[in-house]
Protein backbone atom coordinates (compact mmCIF):
# COMPACT_ATOMS: atom_id res chain seq x y z
CA UNK A 1 0.00 0.00 0.00
CA UNK A 2 1.46 3.35 -0.96
CA UNK A 3 1.96 5.82 1.87
CA UNK A 4 0.73 8.75 -0.14
CA UNK A 5 -1.71 9.17 -2.99
CA UNK A 6 -0.25 10.02 -6.35
CA UNK A 7 -0.30 13.59 -7.64
CA UNK A 8 -0.60 14.82 -4.08
CA UNK A 9 -0.18 18.57 -3.56
CA UNK A 10 2.94 19.72 -1.71
CA UNK A 11 2.15 21.15 1.72
CA UNK A 12 4.33 24.02 2.99
CA UNK A 13 6.28 23.21 6.14
CA UNK A 14 5.36 24.78 9.46
CA UNK A 15 2.13 25.90 11.01
CA UNK A 16 0.85 29.21 9.74
CA UNK A 17 -1.62 31.66 11.15
CA UNK A 18 -5.00 31.31 9.49
CA UNK A 19 -5.78 33.82 6.78
CA UNK A 20 -9.26 34.94 7.69
CA UNK A 21 -11.59 35.74 4.79
CA UNK A 22 -11.46 39.44 3.99
CA UNK A 23 -14.87 40.34 5.31
CA UNK A 24 -15.78 39.58 8.91
CA UNK A 25 -19.25 40.92 8.32
CA UNK A 26 -22.16 38.61 7.68
CA UNK A 27 -21.84 36.78 4.40
CA UNK A 28 -23.86 38.11 1.46
CA UNK A 29 -27.09 36.37 0.51
CA UNK A 30 -26.60 33.04 -1.16
CA UNK A 31 -26.30 33.30 -4.94
CA UNK A 32 -29.21 32.34 -7.10
CA UNK A 33 -29.12 28.89 -8.65
CA UNK A 34 -26.98 28.93 -11.75
CA UNK A 35 -26.32 26.56 -14.58
CA UNK A 36 -23.15 24.57 -13.90
CA UNK A 37 -21.15 24.07 -17.06
CA UNK A 38 -18.64 21.31 -17.70
CA UNK A 39 -15.57 23.39 -16.90
CA UNK A 40 -17.02 24.58 -13.60
CA UNK A 41 -17.78 21.00 -12.62
CA UNK A 42 -14.28 19.93 -13.58
CA UNK A 43 -12.73 22.74 -11.54
CA UNK A 44 -14.70 21.97 -8.38
CA UNK A 45 -14.01 18.25 -8.67
CA UNK A 46 -10.30 19.04 -8.94
CA UNK A 47 -10.56 21.23 -5.84
CA UNK A 48 -12.43 18.44 -4.04
CA UNK A 49 -9.77 15.88 -4.95
CA UNK A 50 -7.01 18.26 -3.83
CA UNK A 51 -8.79 18.70 -0.49
CA UNK A 52 -9.07 14.93 -0.06
CA UNK A 53 -5.38 14.43 -0.94
CA UNK A 54 -4.20 17.08 1.54
CA UNK A 55 -6.48 15.75 4.26
CA UNK A 56 -5.30 12.21 3.58
CA UNK A 57 -1.67 13.25 4.00
CA UNK A 58 -2.56 14.91 7.32
CA UNK A 59 -4.37 11.78 8.54
CA UNK A 60 -1.59 9.41 7.55
CA UNK A 61 0.97 11.64 9.22
CA UNK A 62 -0.88 11.33 12.50
CA UNK A 63 -1.36 7.59 12.10
CA UNK A 64 2.42 7.43 11.74
CA UNK A 65 2.79 9.32 15.07
CA UNK A 66 4.18 12.47 13.48
CA UNK A 67 2.85 16.03 13.70
CA UNK A 68 2.27 17.09 10.08
CA UNK A 69 1.66 20.77 9.31
CA UNK A 70 -1.95 21.88 9.03
CA UNK A 71 -1.17 24.82 6.75
CA UNK A 72 -2.18 22.92 3.60
CA UNK A 73 -5.64 22.19 4.99
CA UNK A 74 -6.00 25.81 6.17
CA UNK A 75 -5.22 27.06 2.66
CA UNK A 76 -7.56 24.64 0.87
CA UNK A 77 -10.38 25.67 3.22
CA UNK A 78 -10.01 29.26 2.02
CA UNK A 79 -10.34 28.09 -1.58
CA UNK A 80 -13.37 25.95 -0.79
CA UNK A 81 -15.16 28.81 0.97
CA UNK A 82 -14.50 31.13 -1.95
CA UNK A 83 -15.71 28.54 -4.46
CA UNK A 84 -18.88 27.53 -2.63
CA UNK A 85 -19.75 31.13 -1.72
CA UNK A 86 -19.69 32.02 -5.42
CA UNK A 87 -21.74 28.98 -6.44
CA UNK A 88 -23.47 26.86 -3.83
CA UNK A 89 -24.62 24.35 -6.43
CA UNK A 90 -21.05 23.14 -6.82
CA UNK A 91 -21.02 21.84 -3.24
CA UNK A 92 -23.37 18.99 -4.14
CA UNK A 93 -21.52 18.38 -7.39
CA UNK A 94 -18.36 17.66 -5.39
CA UNK A 95 -20.02 15.36 -2.86
CA UNK A 96 -21.72 13.39 -5.64
CA UNK A 97 -18.32 12.75 -7.19
CA UNK A 98 -17.65 9.22 -5.97
CA UNK A 99 -14.28 7.55 -5.57
CA UNK A 100 -13.02 4.13 -4.58
CA UNK A 101 -11.42 4.03 -1.15
CA UNK A 102 -7.91 2.62 -0.90
CA UNK A 103 -8.04 2.16 2.89
CA UNK A 104 -9.63 3.50 6.06
CA UNK A 105 -7.64 6.75 5.96
CA UNK A 106 -8.81 7.47 2.40
CA UNK A 107 -12.38 6.86 3.53
CA UNK A 108 -11.89 9.21 6.50
CA UNK A 109 -10.37 11.90 4.27
CA UNK A 110 -13.38 11.85 1.94
CA UNK A 111 -15.74 11.81 4.92
CA UNK A 112 -14.08 14.82 6.53
CA UNK A 113 -14.14 16.85 3.31
CA UNK A 114 -17.81 16.01 2.79
CA UNK A 115 -18.66 16.98 6.36
CA UNK A 116 -16.74 20.24 5.91
CA UNK A 117 -18.71 21.11 2.77
CA UNK A 118 -22.08 20.37 4.37
CA UNK A 119 -21.10 22.14 7.61
CA UNK A 120 -19.99 25.19 5.67
CA UNK A 121 -23.30 25.32 3.83
CA UNK A 122 -25.12 25.13 7.16
CA UNK A 123 -22.98 27.98 8.48
CA UNK A 124 -23.76 30.04 5.41
CA UNK A 125 -27.46 29.39 5.95
CA UNK A 126 -27.07 30.66 9.52
CA UNK A 127 -25.40 33.85 8.17
CA UNK A 128 -22.25 33.20 10.19
CA UNK A 129 -19.54 35.90 9.97
CA UNK A 130 -16.67 35.08 7.65
CA UNK A 131 -14.13 34.38 10.39
CA UNK A 132 -16.47 32.00 12.22
CA UNK A 133 -17.38 30.24 8.99
CA UNK A 134 -13.69 29.69 8.37
CA UNK A 135 -13.17 28.21 11.86
CA UNK A 136 -16.23 25.98 11.49
CA UNK A 137 -15.11 24.63 8.12
CA UNK A 138 -11.50 24.07 9.17
CA UNK A 139 -12.65 22.25 12.30
CA UNK A 140 -14.91 20.01 10.22
CA UNK A 141 -11.97 19.13 7.96
CA UNK A 142 -10.11 17.54 10.89
CA UNK A 143 -12.95 16.58 13.24
CA UNK A 144 -12.34 12.81 12.99
CA UNK A 145 -8.55 12.91 13.29
CA UNK A 146 -8.80 10.78 16.44
CA UNK A 147 -9.96 7.83 14.32
CA UNK A 148 -6.37 7.43 13.12
CA UNK A 149 -5.49 6.10 16.56
CA UNK A 150 -7.88 3.17 16.19
CA UNK A 151 -7.21 -0.13 14.38
CA UNK A 152 -7.93 0.22 10.67
CA UNK A 153 -10.06 -2.90 10.66
CA UNK A 154 -12.35 -1.37 13.24
CA UNK A 155 -13.10 1.63 11.02
CA UNK A 156 -13.79 -0.37 7.87
CA UNK A 157 -15.65 -3.21 9.58
CA UNK A 158 -19.02 -3.99 8.04
CA UNK A 159 -22.09 -4.52 10.19
CA UNK A 160 -22.84 -3.69 13.81
CA UNK A 161 -19.95 -3.26 16.23
CA UNK A 162 -19.77 -5.41 19.33
CA UNK A 163 -19.59 -3.77 22.75
CA UNK A 164 -15.81 -3.76 22.79
CA UNK A 165 -15.50 -2.21 19.33
CA UNK A 166 -18.06 0.48 20.13
CA UNK A 167 -16.19 1.33 23.34
CA UNK A 168 -13.05 1.89 21.28
CA UNK A 169 -14.87 4.04 18.72
CA UNK A 170 -16.20 6.25 21.52
CA UNK A 171 -12.66 7.21 22.43
CA UNK A 172 -11.83 8.91 19.13
CA UNK A 173 -12.98 12.42 20.18
CA UNK A 174 -10.58 12.28 23.13
CA UNK A 175 -7.77 11.09 20.85
CA UNK A 176 -8.61 13.90 18.44
CA UNK A 177 -8.36 16.50 21.17
CA UNK A 178 -4.93 15.19 22.16
CA UNK A 179 -3.64 15.26 18.58
CA UNK A 180 -4.95 18.76 17.83
CA UNK A 181 -3.46 20.28 20.97
CA UNK A 182 -0.27 20.74 18.93
CA UNK A 183 -2.04 23.32 16.77
CA UNK A 184 -3.71 25.39 19.48
CA UNK A 185 -1.28 28.30 19.03
CA UNK A 186 -2.73 29.23 15.65
CA UNK A 187 -6.02 27.33 15.84
CA UNK A 188 -7.24 27.17 19.47
CA UNK A 189 -10.75 26.08 18.43
CA UNK A 190 -9.78 22.80 16.74
CA UNK A 191 -9.42 20.60 19.81
CA UNK A 192 -12.82 21.72 21.11
CA UNK A 193 -14.53 20.87 17.82
CA UNK A 194 -12.94 17.41 17.72
CA UNK A 195 -13.74 16.68 21.35
CA UNK A 196 -17.36 17.82 21.25
CA UNK A 197 -18.38 16.41 17.85
CA UNK A 198 -20.56 13.70 19.44
CA UNK A 199 -21.92 15.83 22.27
CA UNK A 200 -25.66 16.44 22.12
CA UNK A 201 -27.54 19.60 23.04
CA UNK A 202 -28.55 18.13 26.41
CA UNK A 203 -24.93 17.28 27.28
CA UNK A 204 -25.26 13.56 26.56
CA UNK A 205 -23.28 11.68 23.95
CA UNK A 206 -19.64 10.72 24.18
CA UNK A 207 -16.99 10.79 25.50
CA UNK A 208 -18.48 11.30 28.97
Amino acid sequence: MADMVSSQPTIPAGVVKPVIPKSKAALPPEPATIAVDGKACSDIITLYEDAVAITLQFLRGHRGRSEPPISGIAQIVEQIIESVTSSGDLCLKAIQHTAEFDDSDHYLACHQVNVALLTMRAGMGMKMPGDKLYELTLGAMVHDIGMTQLPEGLITRQGKLDQSGYAQIKQHPAYGKQLLTSYTGAYPFLETIAYQEHERLDGSGYPM
